[in-house]
Parts: C-alpha cells; sequence; structure tokens
C-alpha cells in the first residue's frame, strides 16, 4: 500500500540530482558519446567507484565552471596522505 510523504528539502535534493544525471545520460546517449550498452556501463561503474569514497569526504571540491558539480577527482585527491618527498 502507498503512503503519502511530504518532501523534505533532502527528498527534493536527490530527486533533483537524479533527474539531472538522467538528462546527462540521455543527452550522451543522443550525442553519441557510447558506442555501445558496454561502453555506458562501464562509464556508469568507474562514476560509482568514484562517488562512495567522495561521500565519505567531508569537504567537497565542486567545478569552478560547473555551479553544483562535484568534481569527484579533485575531492578524493584532496583528502588522500601526501606523497612524502624522497630528498
Amino acid at each position: 500500500m502507498s503512503r503519502l510523504n511530504v518532501p523534505d528539502e533532502w527528498d527534493r535534493a536527490e530527486l533533483t540530482g537524479r533527474m539531472y544525471e538522467a538528462i546527462d545520460l540521455e543527452t550522451a546517449i543522443r550525442d553519441g558519446r557510447f558506442a555501445s550498452l558496454n561502453e555506458l556501463a562501464d562509464c556508469l561503474a568507474d562514476q560509482s567507484k568514484l562517488m562512495n569514497p567522495a561521500l565519505r569526504c567531508h569537504i567537497w571540491v565542486m567545478h569552478a565552471d560547473k555551479p553544483g558539480c562535484l568534481d569527484l577527482n579533485r575531492t578524493i585527491a584532496r583528502t588522500r596522505p601526501r606523497q612524502r618527498s624522497p630528498i
């Protein structure tokens, strides 16, 4: 049985993010970025692998030219310990 729910800000943000993701995927497919479903699946798997550690970060790095868009690679790199110089 269904239940009614008044969405809060988190619910709306989550659904908005999913909507934008669906639009991005549709655009990429229509523009021919993916030659096959396997290519699309590989791309999505790679993104999922990056999102998991980014969700654990306390500070996120956002794209300068894309407001509201998380830069997964920079966010993760920011939290990794830096390599010590051998010198």
